[in-house]
């Protein structure tokens, strides 16, 4: 076990330095030592898995995802549920729901990373980190589906934890209200986009430099909505 250990860290260095094969020869490497159905050796398939992705080999990549998730569900299903175990588990899925949406398999992204999220929540605060890590994935993939209702709630749900945590002026919370406000463009709903995006202007004049690209963009935005809000009244007599 040791001699794997070893191994993974040195993938680590290979994989840092953009050395993607000897990444690859390293963790195959340490498969063919850590051969028992355990926690370490769903670990090294997970990093081969993101080497693979990497690689863009994803039919090797989904195998090793699949591999690692296999032994985890197996612990998970155990009498106790320890939250590194949580972790390593949804981490696979949520790099399978990955894998999934550079494929354009929506569906199955979705499901995927509703299922790293389900899982989360059963040992994890719903304001944490990965937590809302794997709702801004959920939400991403309903975005990209067009489901932009859906990814609107769950954005919702995102920023009142943020606000709760880091309050209503951190720039966590500003980045998804910059978001939302770009969802409601999509949505058609140019009065809450205009909200959003507006409270997000005045964050970053006294946040940022004037000149930088995000701030040029927010305004930008805000004037095309205003003027199609203008001119939406201006049909009407």
């Amino acid at each position: 076990v040791d001699l794997a250990v070893s191994l993974v860290r040195k993938s680590s260095l290979h994989f840092a330095l953009g050395q993607l094969k000897l990444a690859v020869s390293d963790l195959e490497e340490a498969l063919t030592i850590c051969t028992k159905e355990t926690l370490t050796r769903a670990k090294i398939l997970n990093n081969l898995g993101v080497v693979q992705y990497i690689k863009k080999d994803f039919v090797e990549a989904i195998k090793c995802f699949a591999g690692a998730l296999q032994i985890q569900r197996t612990w998970l299903e155990g009498p106790v549920k320890r939250e590194s175990i949580v972790y390593d588990a949804s981490v696979s899925l949520s790099n399978m729901g990955k894998l999934y949406l550079q494929q354009n398999d929506m569906d199955t992204a979705q499901h995927v990373f509703e299922e790293s999220l389900l899982l989360q929540t059963t040992s994890f605060r719903k304001a944490s980190n990965i937590v809302l890590r794997s709702m801004d994935n959920l939400a991403y993939a309903k975005t990209m589906s067009h489901e932009y209702k859906k990814a609107i709630q769950i954005y919702r749900g995102i920023l009142r934890a943020q606000e709760e945590r880091s309050g209503a002026l951190s720039s966590a919370t500003m980045e998804t209200l910059g978001i939302l406000g770009h969802l409601y463009v999509l949505h058609q709903n140019d009065e809450e986009a205009l909200k959003c995006l507006t409270a997000v202007y005045r964050w970053q004049q006294d946040n940022m430099d004037l000149n930088h690209p995000c701030v040029k963009h927010t305004k930008e935005a805000i004037k095309k909505i205003e003027e199609r809000i203008q001119g939406a009244v201006s049909v009407w007599i």
